[in-house]
């Protein structure tokens, strides 16, 4: 951001955690988040795999692990909102540990990232373009991908063909796999692009007349609801799982 002149601010931290828990329960869930935190602290996030017990660790769930230890509904649907809700926007019954925590360990804060670009995402995006000029192409489908052995062949749907001598694909899975490959991917690479997914995750904005009210408690399990930092006529509300998946007033 800084080499392209894109603007940096902060926002302020999302609230830490749902409201109303006690006694044992608070203590349980205190206890899933030192869990993870120790977790995270020796997990390489590009390569959870290696770490130890990863095939069981990955197999067993948040809602798994509160289970386990007796958690009551109240624990469980607070886990469900922090977690799903504010932040992984999947279900504790579908999340891995072992992948919430290589998630902790790559620097996502269940608190909300607070790092900001002034603009959004996409001034970054537009301000690359416009500096590297005419290399950048916008709106042009990639159909297949093929490696000669000499260079890299980008075929687009439009019928032409880029030349390269080497490729980074970053773009959704869901797109990787309409596009063809030759030669063929590995095979765990085929098998991920087959079985990945995403989680389900809905924001909305509501434009007020004037400074808008933040409802109390802010975060809930209908999402987590707060003001524009850039403009306080606006409320936001972060939805994910399957709060994503209601209509709530606010």
């Amino acid at each position: 951001a800084a080499e392209l002149g894109v603007e940096l601010w902060e926002a302020a931290p999302w609230s830490e955690r749902p409201s109303g828990l006690e006694g044992a329960d608070l203590a349980l869930f205190e206890e899933f988040e030192r869990e993870v935190e120790a977790l995270a602290g020796r997990v390489d996030p590009d390569h959870p795999e290696e770490t130890d017990g990863a095939g069981t660790l990955d197999a067993q769930t948040l809602a798994g692990w509160l289970e386990e230890r007796g958690a009551s509904a109240p624990v469980l649907e607070a886990v469900e909102t922090a977690v799903a809700v504010a932040s992984s926007t999947v279900p504790t019954r579908e999340m891995s540990f072992l992948a919430y925590a290589a998630k902790a360990a790559a620097g996502a804060a269940p608190t909300g990232l607070t790092l900001r670009f002034r603009g959004g995402p996409s001034a970054v995006a537009a301000r690359l373009a416009e500096v590297l000029g005419a290399g950048v192409r916008l709106g042009a489908a990639v159909g297949a991908v093929e490696d000669t052995g000499g260079d890299v062949l980008v075929r687009l749907s439009d019928g032409t063909v880029e030349h390269a001598a080497r490729l980074v694909l970053a773009v959704p899975l869901g797109l990787q796999r309409q596009m063809r490959f030759d030669p063929p991917l590995a095979d765990w690479r085929r098998r991920a692009l087959a079985e990945a997914r995403y989680g389900a995750v809905v924001k909305e904005a509501a434009l007020f007349d004037g400074a808008a009210s933040v409802p109390s408690p802010d975060l809930s399990a209908d999402g987590h609801v707060y003001r524009f930092a850039e403009d306080e006529r606006v409320l936001v509300r972060f939805a994910g799982a399957g709060a994503a998946d209601r209509s709530v007033d606010v």
